[in-house]
């Protein structure tokens, strides 16, 4: 069966639209990208570091959220992360589930929703954007907070991913 759902895209060290691109690029090989949002500059959250460049991408798989986890894992390795948790630091790439098609997942190893997607302006703000254009809300209404500094940097429409 072929599941819907959401990931945040995120880097702030090395060239970040080139990490993001490529990092689509390695997602584009595994897994059917559906659509993706505009990119945003944003503060870090939880460290002091160079800011970041975000969106959020919605994506269809037919395997289960533990191995698609594993599968942005290793484009994380990829692209040269090598650091995740906490402590937060500079990192070449992020890639966060952050919502899955009918799904609610609770475990060590993973957690959908996720969990501290509810805080950060830098998820909501491009999900929001999905939904408006049509995609799925897949339940969770995107709620802005305004505490955070997110700005659109580059519209979607200038991303072409074909």
């Amino acid at each position: 069966m072929r599941s819907k759902f959401y990931i945040s895209i995120g880097s702030n060290e090395g060239d970040r639209l080139i990490n993001i691109i490529r990092s689509i690029r390695l997602l584009k090989k595994r897994l059917s990208i559906l659509g993706v949002s505009s990119i945003y500059l944003t503060k870090p959250v939880g460290f002091i570091g160079r800011d970041f460049l975000n969106c959020c991408a919605l994506l269809k798989t037919e395997y289960d959220p533990f191995e698609t986890l594993r599968i942005l894992q290793n484009i994380e390795g990829v692209l040269g992360r090598t650091h995740k948790g906490k402590p937060y630091k500079d990192r070449t790439i992020d890639l966060d589930i952050l919502l899955w098609e009918n799904l609610t997942v609770r475990s060590r190893e993973l957690t959908i929703p996720h969990p501290e997607m509810k805080n950060r302006d830098f998820v909501n703000i491009p999900l929001k954007e999905m939904v408006s254009l049509g995609f799925s809300d897949m339940g969770y209404t995107p709620v802005i907070k305004g505490n955070q500094s997110v700005r659109m940097v580059i519209h979607r429409e200038a991303l072409r991913f074909d």
